[in-house]
């Protein structure tokens, strides 16, 4: 940012008010503006899959995404330079068999529950249900490199589960910058 200076008036070295300083002065508060907008994306997956246990999903689809901080990379969002914390969240819609408990975890640069760093869970007494499970928005501390992970859940090793995404919509994980 050029720092422009002004002084009043019959002072040594006083800038004049004229259209060059004041499109410096737009120029500079444009800059601004734009130096400190939070990168945004939602990744999702791009079709229907069968689960079976704990299954790390491998996200597909980028659904939108404002800024440049945040790639999609193996199944997993990458943390860009500049960035040290995020706001973190995601869910997943599952058609769920036979009756437990099922849901999805986040997880920061390992795949497992042991490394989750955001949980949802729903118990579904009856089969052949359609079940949201969500991840609530929590700040996270990241740095560049580390990976961000979606999971599906189910407490048995042979409960099974069909994703649903529904164009991406339904099983996805966004991730917000923020800013200190």
């Amino acid at each position: 940012m050029e720092k422009i200076n002004f002084k009043n008036k019959g002072e040594t070295g006083a800038n004049p008010i004229n259209a060059n300083n004041l499109n410096l002065m737009q120029d500079n508060a444009e800059n601004a503006i734009n130096e400190n907008k939070p990168s945004v994306i939602t990744v999702g997956l791009n079709s229907n899959i069968e689960i079976t246990g704990n299954t790390p999903i491998q996200l597909d689809k980028i659904l939108s995404n404002a800024g440049n901080k945040f790639t999609l990379q193996n199944g997993g969002i990458k943390i860009g330079a500049g960035v040290s914390k995020i706001k973190v969240s995601g869910c997943l819609l599952e058609e769920v068999n036979p009756a437990g408990l099922y849901g999805c975890y986040i997880c920061k640069n390992e795949i497992n529950l042991a490394h989750a760093i955001n949980i949802g869970f729903n118990y579904i007494p009856v089969v052949n249900q359609m079940v949201k499970t969500t991840c609530q928005p929590i700040l996270v501390d990241v740095q560049e490199g580390d990976v961000i992970y979606l999971n599906a859940y189910a407490n048995q090793s042979s409960f099974t589960a069909t994703l649903q995404t529904y164009n991406g919509r339904t099983v996805n994980v966004t991730i917000e910058e923020v800013i200190e």
